[in-house]
């Protein structure tokens, strides 16, 4: 394994599809900001740890979002031979497909998400809130979700067309 290989692929990754991680990344920061609105609207029907909810429906949704695009080359003929025959191994292409989708976006999202948090705190004038990561076994859904990533990056490569949803329905 080269991880020059590795760190070329990644590169290569966002230099093709740059576009769509901006719009996507916008896109996220307005789908947690509309999810913190919603509870700040109707703040007397939630009770508990809300914020702990809403990293993880934007963690599942957008994650499985993003996780979908890797390999989106295997829906064409033509293009899932070029990938074949780019100068890399299998298994670095997989494994730049796995640290991207998995570590790389749980980082971006992450950071994305205490930033849009700290925003409504500041906006809506309430004390810091109790998100933490790691109380109450809440670091474990992080595990469950490596695991859907995995999942998702799976059913991506076995299914050609609607992979999403085929493999949302087989894990359902």
């Amino acid at each position: 394994m080269n991880w020059s290989s590795v760190t070329l692929l990644v590169k290569r990754q966002f230099k093709e599809h740059r576009k769509l991680y901006l719009i996507a990344l916008t896109l996220l920061v307005g789908l947690l900001a509309f999810m913190f609105l919603l509870i700040h609207n109707w703040r007397d029907s939630f009770t508990g740890a809300v914020e702990n909810g809403v990293f993880l429906i934007g963690l599942f949704l957008s994650g499985g979002l993003f996780t979908n695009t890797m390999f989106k080359e295997f829906s064409s003929k033509s293009e899932g031979i070029w990938l074949l025959n780019m100068p890399a191994t299998s298994f670095e292409k997989v494994l730049a497909a796995v640290l991207l989708s998995s570590l790389g976006f749980l980082m971006v999202y992450a950071c994305v998400f205490l930033i849009v948090d700290e925003l409504y705190l500041i906006l809506t004038q309430q004390d810091r809130s109790a998100f933490d990561l790691f109380r109450n076994g809440f670091h474990e859904f992080i595990f469950i979700y490596l695991i859907f990533n995995g999942l998702v990056l799976l059913g991506r490569v076995t299914f050609v067309k609607y992979s999403l949803l085929k493999t949302m329905v087989l894990i359902i």
